[in-house]
């Protein structure tokens, strides 16, 4: 897999199609970076430990390892190791089907990364057009920050909430009596009769009669407000003097001390409300119907209701608002909950990667790493088996009965960079390198092979079953399109040399092939073989006790 050139270190995040219904394109991806990140629980400490306060100095590319995407720092906060990224480009697809693969790097002697890494509202890229505004809540000082392109930033009123630590990132805790925020009025919050989608994530202390979470009031009879009467989630808006809709959320239960991602959101002619990813059923009080809203041409206010007599002040911590002028799809709002939740990302270990642009330097090193391997590392008899694949050496030795591999810097023998025990294996007979895998034929009473993956090898390596008809051990692999081919070596005593051929990462032998050639001598006693690209195997084998052959096969 390509680097991205001149950085040291990367750690490869994969988001499981299964939690995608169906493609997103352009989505957010809210990436946490801490001591137990992800689906995993990943320590990712080391990178806090290698770049410290210097957040730039990261990137962040597609399973291609060098096309960057753009990174928007929401949080970064290296005493206590924690921090989260949100992550997307226009052409970035979440696939329903297909895992997807990201790479993030950090490396303490690059510049900064300013081209596709900066703060809230700098980094406009990441959110796609349909965002109107995207608040974070992390401010200590000054205003709040629209994430977007837009510039719909906020100012304080009564006083700045206290900073605190939210679920997501920061949050804002508002007091219920004095604290909200005024944005400007602007077109952008005009949607007439189209679809629009408000969210919120937020956790309340208590439930007034009225929490107003976002309103627009132009007079007292002509406003739009998402808001909680006691514990109920509502949605209400006026046309002139006359109520033109008004849905609740009923019987749904909410409690104080909880997070909650709330979405309103306009579906044609319906207003539907979802809690943490999922629709529930909305009560429609005065139908909205196809009605058409009028401009309220007010100041957007987040945490009351400014009328006559201002009130409806938030008794809550507020992580996150976000407005868009379209109405988003039930994939889309299931992933952003699943991502804000820190569900959404499985992060492998952490890789790095040292290179000698010298040629000279590059054979030296490789010369030197090849004699002294043994010397450095090992007891000489404990070694079954060596491969070299770039700039890496991948060493197969036994200890202890058990087998274990190494993944070594060809630039410096002694810098282990993984170390693997496969269990049940008693020796590694083969390995075969390709771009993805490192196959490995193996003695075992259990498994005919082992799958590595040639990034992070120790991340669940797939074990190959031995069928129940194979009594032998594979004792070499090679590949044909895509798929190892393992080989058994058969007998003189009357077992059949074999193919195994499986999935790169199957569990199970999908296909035996008996080496058994009707009308003359059987395959037997094979000790070695390889596949070319005219498609012939060449096998090394015994025929009877006293005569070594090579043959060759056409497949």
């Amino acid at each position: 897999m390509t680097w991205l050139a001149g950085w040291s270190n990367r750690v490869r995040l994969t988001i499981d199609h299964n939690q995608i219904d169906s493609n997103l394109t352009h989505f957010p991806i809210p990436i946490f970076i801490n001591t137990s990140a992800g689906t995993g629980n990943r320590d990712l400490s080391v990178i806090f430990d290698t770049i410290g306060t210097s957040y730039k100095k990261i990137a962040v590319t597609t399973d291609d390892g060098e096309t960057q995407l753009y990174v928007e720092v929401a949080k970064w906060d290296s005493v206590n190791e924690k921090a989260l990224l949100f992550v997307s480009k226009s052409d970035l697809v979440l696939s329903s089907s297909t895992d997807v693969d990201l790479y993030l790097y950090f490396d303490s002697g690059q510049s900064d990364n300013t081209t596709y890494v900066g703060d809230p509202g700098d980094r406009t890229e990441v959110w796609n057009s349909d965002f109107k505004s995207v608040w974070h809540f992390s401010e200590s000082s000054g205003n709040l920050i629209d994430s977007t392109g837009n510039n719909h930033d906020g100012s304080f009123q009564g006083s700045l909430p206290d900073r605190v630590d939210g679920n997501l990132d920061y949050a804002h805790e508002f007091n219920g009596s004095t604290d909200y925020v005024s944005v400007s009025d602007s077109d952008d919050f005009y949607f007439a009769g189209d679809d629009f989608c408000i969210e919120t994530y937020i956790n309340f202390t208590s439930f007034p009669v009225f929490s107003n979470i976002l309103s627009q009031i132009d007079g007292v009879n002509k406003r739009w407000i998402a808001y909680f009467d006691n514990a109920q989630m509502r949605a209400y808006f006026e046309k002139a003097s006359t109520n033109v809709g008004l849905y609740t959320s009923g019987s749904h239960t909410f409690n104080t001390g909880q997070w909650y991602h709330l979405v309103w959101q306009r579906e044609s002619t319906v207003i539907q409300f979802y809690v943490d990813g999922s629709s529930i059923s909305t009560t429609e009080l005065v139908a909205l119907g196809s009605i058409s809203l009028p401009n309220y041409n007010a100041p957007l206010e987040l945490g009351r209701q400014n009328m006559a007599l201002a009130y409806g002040y938030i008794d809550s911590k507020v992580d996150e608002i976000r407005i868009s002028n379209v109405q988003r799809s039930s994939a889309w709002i299931k992933a952003t909950n699943i991502g804000i939740t820190d569900s959404l990302i499985l992060f492998s270990e952490v890789s790095e990667i040292t290179e000698v642009t010298e040629d000279l330097q590059l054979n030296y090193n490789l010369a030197q790493s090849v004699a002294s391997i043994k010397q450095f590392l090992y007891d000489e008899d404990n070694i079954t088996e060596v491969l070299v694949d770039g700039n890496y050496l991948w060493i197969a030795y036994v200890d202890d009965s058990s087998a274990l591999i190494k993944k070594l810097s060809v630039f410096d023998p002694e810098q282990v960079i993984f170390e693997v025990p496969l269990t049940d294996i008693s020796r590694v007979n083969k390995m075969l390198a390709t771009d993805d895998y490192i196959f490995c034929a193996v003695t075992s009473d259990d498994y005919s092979g082992v799958t590595l993956d040639k990034d992070f090898p120790n991340e669940s390596p797939t074990y190959l079953n031995k069928p129940s008809s194979v009594n032998e051990e594979s004792i070499s692999v090679s590949q044909r399109a895509g798929l190892p081919y393992y080989l058994t070596p058969g007998s003189l005593s009357g077992e059949v040399t074999k193919f195994l051929i499986a999935g790169a990462t199957s569990q199970n032998v999908s296909y035996i092939i008996d080496l058994d050639q009707s009308g003359s001598d059987p395959v037997q006693e094979a000790s070695d073989f390889i596949y070319d690209d005219n498609d012939h195997f060449y096998i090394v084998l015994r025929t009877n006790p006293s005569l070594s052959e090579l043959k060759a096969l056409v497949n």
